[in-house]
C-alpha cells in the first residue's frame, strides 16, 4: 500500500512540474452520452511524428491506468486498439470511431445505454517536446466519469490524429499501433508502478517518431 501511495505521489509531483511548462500543444476530447465525441487539438498545425507520439504515448498510459479497471475492460481496450491498427490504412474507413468493426460492435451493444454520464465527459491531454526531442505527457480525467470511457475515449484522439496523416504516413503509423496492441495486449502489461509507466510511455515515444521518421524517408524517395 505504500508503495501505491508513494507512486501516485511521484505521479502528482511530475504533473505539477509538467504544468508550469507551456504545453507544445493539447488536446481536449469532450464525449458525449451517445459514443460521439468533439476533439479541439491546440495549436491544429502540428508535426505529425508530435501527433504519432502523443497518440502512441496516451494509449500506453490508458492502459496502465487500466490496472485499476476491471479485466473485461482492459480485455476491450486491446482488442480496441488491435482493430484500429488493422482499420488504419483501409480508404473505406471514414472515422474509425463509426465504421471500424469494433465501434459498430460497441454502439451497437451500448445503443440504449449512455456512453458518458450527463452532459459527458472531458479528457484533457497536454503534450510537451523536451529540449533533448522527447515528449512529456500529462492528462486530466473527468470527474465523475464512466469506466468504459476511459479505453472508448481513445478512438477519438486515434480518429484526430489519422484525420492529419498522409497516405504513406497512415501505414507506417498502423504498424507502430499494431505494436502498441501486441504490448497492451502482454502480461508484462499488467505491471503497475511509476517506472513499468515511465518505460511504456518513452517506448511509444519513440515508437511514434521513428514511424513518422520512416514515413518522411518513404515519402522522400518516392518523389525522388
Amino acid at each position: 500500500m505504500l508503495y501505491i501511495v508513494l507512486a501516485v505521489l511521484a505521479i502528482g509531483v511530475l504533473a505539477v512540474l509538467a504544468n508550469r511548462r507551456k504545453p507544445t500543444f493539447t488536446v481536449l476530447v469532450h464525449s458525449k452520452p451517445d459514443g460521439s465525441a468533439d476533439v479541439l487539438i491546440t495549436p491544429g498545425d502540428q508535426p505529425p511524428e508530435h501527433l504519432a507520439s502523443m497518440a502512441l504515448m496516451y494509449g500506453a498510459k490508458i492502459r496502465w491506468l487500466l490496472n485499476n479497471e476491471p479485466a473485461p475492460i482492459r480485455e476491450f481496450f486491446g482488442q480496441l486498439v488491435a482493430e484500429c491498427a488493422d482499420a488504419w490504412s483501409d480508404p473505406n474507413i471514414a472515422r474509425l470511431s463509426r465504421d471500424s468493426s469494433v465501434a459498430k460492435e460497441i454502439l451497437g451493444t451500448m445503443e440504449d445505454a449512455p456512453m458518458a454520464v450527463p452532459g459527458g465527459e472531458a479528457f484533457e491531454i497536454r503534450y510537451t517536446v523536451t529540449r533533448d526531442g522527447g515528449g512529456l505527457l500529462v492528462n486530466t480525467l473527468p470527474r465523475p466519469g464512466m469506466s468504459p470511457n476511459l479505453p472508448w475515449h481513445y478512438i477519438h484522439v486515434l480518429d484526430a490524429v489519422r484525420a492529419k496523416q498522409s497516405p504513406i504516413e497512415r501505414r507506417h503509423f498502423a504498424d507502430a499501433l499494431g505494436y502498441l496492441a501486441d504490448q497492451v495486449a502482454s502480461a508484462d502489461a499488467n505491471t503497475t508502478g511509476l517506472r513499468a509507466l515511465t518505460t511504456r510511455m518513452e517506448a511509444a515515444h519513440r515508437l511514434g517518431k521513428g514511424a513518422m521518421g520512416a514515413a518522411h524517408v518513404g515519402s522522400t524517395a518516392a518523389r525522388a
